[in-house]
């Protein structure tokens, strides 16, 4: 469940997730050419324990041959026949055109090559997942909404039942039904801020209730944390940073946009602690929840009025249970060091600090 932790911590496990840079022409499927023998990258990986993850979008480069010839593999104007054009990701200056996922056989050429390129231990790649972005209605033409074309929402629909079958782990970023679907969704990228923090456990609620199990609370410390160490810049606020990771850890999902801690041996003397204690305490309790969720629908992330009845539970959006039996309370504010703690009726007992709280209890994190 976890995502691109490293051997530097002890922990040879997790998941390395590649962007779309991992391709060499966006819609090819093909490894960038700056890796000699990709095949061989992969098995040593694999072989220190990591599993690998790529990310895919429903788009073709202008250069494809797809696109010089209007191929109905695409999407085309009904009149010219000519493929409608849209941006290759939201954060990409690049213009690509689309995979017609309307079309039943376009969806079952899709999985086909997928299936060849990627996940096959003979000719292809034989990578452990696959994470799908860019099918958002915001980044298709608009034309689709005219004339006999679907509305958006239908396009995403028809683009994610064709990946949902593919036989491999699955993340999605954009969704308008949970119904058979077995991956996990990540939410949209926050800003590095104080407030984009304190929005993450609404949403993971949220989708958890909408029937979304495995939600992936995208990367800790934010979008502008991503675009610094890209640049070789500093890191964002360090108190920040911790805040974020404090409440990842304790999500279905927790990504990384590099090892936690670069220089900063404070920030890896945390980072060791809580992925101790997500692995000792805090996993088992998730697949613990996920049992159940399959079982009788319940989410793994849970709001405090799941089991409690009480109108103060209604209230509290800062605080969830991990199943039934364990409640977070993170800190999400600038400046704190202690907060209030909804603890309801029962025996309950600090799992970091190994004590029995008062009742009226604050404590420091």
């Amino acid at each position: 469940m976890s995502m691109c932790f490293c051997s530097d911590y002890g922990l040879n496990y997790g998941i390395i997730l590649l962007d779309s840079r991992w391709e060499n022409t966006i819609g090819e499927l093909r490894m960038n050419e700056s890796f000699s023998n990709p095949k061989v990258l992969v098995n040593i990986l694999h072989n220190k324990g990591f599993k690998i993850m790529l990310q895919l979008s429903p788009n073709i480069a202008l250069r494809s041959p797809l696109v010089d010839s209007a191929s109905p593999y695409l999407m085309l104007d009904s009149n010219l026949r000519s493929p409608l054009l849209s941006r290759c990701l939201s954060d990409q200056a690049h213009i690509c055109a689309t995979i017609n996922f309307t079309n039943p056989d376009n969806g079952e050429a899709f999985r086909a090559n997928v299936k060849r390129e990627l996940l096959s231990q003979n000719v292809g790649l034989s990578v452990d997942g696959l994470f799908f972005q860019g099918i958002q209605s915001s980044l298709q033409p608009r034309y689709i909404n005219f004339g006999r074309s679907i509305n958006p929402d239908q396009f995403i629909e028809h683009s994610n039942a064709a990946i949902r079958s593919l036989p491999t782990a699955m993340g999605i970023s954009t969704s308008v039904s949970a119904s058979s679907f077995f991956g996990y969704v990540s939410i949209a990228s926050r800003d590095s801020t104080w407030r984009a923090l304190q929005s993450i456990i609404p949403s993971v609620l949220t989708l958890g209730l909408l029937g979304y199990p495995l939600v992936n609370s995208d990367t800790v410390g934010g979008q502008q944390l991503f675009t610094l160490l890209k640049n070789e810049t500093d890191y964002i606020n360090k108190e920040l940073y911790l805040r974020w990771f404090q409440l990842a850890i304790f999500l279905p999902v927790v990504q990384f946009a590099e090892p936690p801690g670069g220089n900063d041996l404070d920030v890896i003397k945390i980072a060791k602690r809580l992925l101790k204690l997500r692995g000792e305490h805090f996993l088992p309790a998730m697949k613990a929840a996920l049992v159940e969720y399959y079982e009788r629908g319940s989410p793994i992330i849970r709001p405090m009025w799941w089991t409690q009845k009480e109108p103060e539970a209604y209230l509290i959006r800062d605080q969830f249970y991990v199943g039934n039996n364990i409640i977070v309370a993170p800190i999400t504010f600038e400046g704190k060091t202690e907060r209030d703690i909804y603890l309801p009726s029962g025996w309950w007992k600090d799992e970091i600090l190994a004590q029995v709280p008062t009742l009226s209890s604050s404590r420091s994190f």
